[in-house]
């Protein structure tokens, strides 16, 4: 984490740094228009219309196929962008390791009751492992 803008807490995994990115890529995905809005409504709001008489406004002619392409077309991206990364980080996450010790846990509103699927005792709010057993991660 850094000392002068402490935005993101320490790191509690190896994935958070990737899960983070992916949620400022989502943020900076839905906040991309909000600027250009909040301009235009400043504008608008402080402009000062002057009528001038005897002359008529021209209309201008807006092509509306090219403003919903630009439009749909970076929304589908990113949202496609965004589906395929967040799928990839939900099976890395989810995929246990080749040799993953079992455990089955039963959590209760204070307590967690773990009972090891080889031959140990169950335990109450602990997690023993057996004599030389590799701790990974």
């Amino acid at each position: 984490m850094s000392k002068f803008l402490p935005l993101w807490p320490d790191s509690a995994s190896t994935m958070s740094g990737q899960v983070d990115a992916l949620y400022i890529y989502l943020l900076a995905g839905c906040r991309r228009h909000e600027p250009r809005s909040s301009l235009s409504r400043s504008r608008c709001s402080r402009l000062s219309i002057v009528v001038v008489p005897g002359r008529e406004a021209t209309q201008i002619e807006g092509s509306t196929i090219l403003e919903i392409t630009w439009s749909i077309i970076p929304f589908f991206v990113m949202l496609t962008f965004s589906s395929i990364w967040g799928a990839v980080l939900y099976f890395q996450e989810r995929t246990s390791a080749r040799h993953a010790t079992e455990v089955y846990v039963v959590a209760k509103q204070w307590m967690w009751k773990i009972e090891p699927t080889w031959k140990g005792q169950r335990e109450i709010n602990e997690l023993q492992r057996p004599r030389g057993a590799e701790r990974q991660g």
